[in-house]
C-alpha cells in the first residue's frame, strides 16, 4: 500500500512565504504543546536565520551541536513557540503557557545536551578554554 501526504494548508510567515501543513502531523505531545508538521522548500536554515526569524522579530537562536545548514532551532518566548528546520521539514510547537514552554525547553536541554562553546581559545602552553 502506498500513501501520500497532501500538503495544502499554508503556514504564512511574517515576511509572506508559504510553507504548506501536513495535517497528518499536528497532534499535542506529552507537555501539552501543539506540535505542526510543515515542508518546505527553503533549501538552507540561514534564510531562516537572516529572514523569517532574525533578532528584531522576537525569536532567538536555540544552539545546538547539531547546528548545520540544513539544521536549526528557533524559539520565540513571549510567543510560547518554538520551531525546528530539519532538511526541509519543520516543526513549530505552540506552548499554552509558561509552565509548558518551560517544559519544551528543558526537554530540549536534555535531548540536545549542553550547547556548543561560542569560541574555542588556545593559550601560548597549548590550553584549550571554551566559552
Amino acid at each position: 500500500m502506498v500513501s501520500f501526504l497532501v500538503y495544502s494548508v499554508p503556514m504564512t510567515l511574517e515576511n509572506g512565504a508559504n510553507i504548506f501543513e501536513d495535517p497528518a502531523q499536528c497532534f499535542v505531545n506529552v507537555r501539552s504543546g501543539l506540535m505542526k508538521g510543515y515542508i518546505t522548500f527553503i533549501g538552507s536554515r540561514h534564510r531562516f536565520d537572516f529572514n523569517y526569524f532574525a533578532k528584531n522579530t522576537g525569536w532567538k537562536l536555540f544552539d545546538t551541536r547539531q547546528d548545520a545548514s540544513c539544521f536549526g532551532v528557533w524559539v520565540h518566548e513571549e510567543d510560547r513557540r518554538i520551531v525546528t528546520y530539519a532538511e526541509g521539514d519543520l516543526t513549530e510547537v505552540t506552548c499554552p503557557d509558561q509552565d509548558g514552554f518551560l517544559a519544551e525547553i528543558r526537554s530540549m536541554e536534555v535531548f540536545y545536551g549542553p550547547a556548543p562553546p561560542a569560541f574555542r581559545v588556545i593559550d601560548r602552553e597549548s590550553n584549550v578554554a571554551h566559552l
